[in-house]
């Protein structure tokens, strides 16, 4: 670690780097300008918003569970009051929709399309192939072979 930060105290000293007069200007206007904030404490919430917003929503939250079990409950009880009476008929009616005749034609593969899926289909393989090498030399030996670029 010493030789590296020997080294880079050494590049360090070798830039040699001229500001000019308007750049220099400018940075000590920047500094300048630039004034320490002060930090401002922490405000707690007030008590009684907080209660209040735990309030509105649990009251909120229930009224909804309310209409939701009386709107399922009048629903069920429609259907059960048909259903004894001996009504067989579904509860609900849909209208019959008019059957648009369904014009198909077949998608047609170009052959750029099919090379480029053989090309990748081919590098898939390569690369499993590279992988299970690898694995089996790693299991092997027990230790990698330093990767080299191609």
């Amino acid at each position: 670690m010493d030789n590296l930060a020997k080294q880079l105290r050494e590049d360090a000293a070798a830039i040699n780097v001229d500001i000019s007069p308007q750049l220099d200007t400018r940075i000590r206007a920047s500094l300048e300008s630039v004034t320490q904030e002060k930090p401002q404490p922490a405000t707690r919430p007030e008590r009684g918003r907080s209660s209040g917003f735990f309030l509105a929503s649990s009251l909120t939250g229930l009224a909804a569970a309310v209409a939701l079990i009386v709107i399922v409950n009048t629903n069920t009880v429609e259907t059960t009051d048909s259903t004894m009476a001996g009504n067989s008929e579904s509860a609900l009616q849909l209208p019959e929709l008019p059957r648009l005749p369904l014009r198909v034609e077949e998608a047609m593969t170009t052959t750029p399309l099919e090379q480029e899926l053989q090309n990748f289909q081919s590098d898939l393989q390569r690369a499993a192939k590279a992988v299970e090498d690898d694995v089996e030399r790693i299991i092997d030996r027990g230790e990698p072979e330093p990767e080299t670029q191609p």
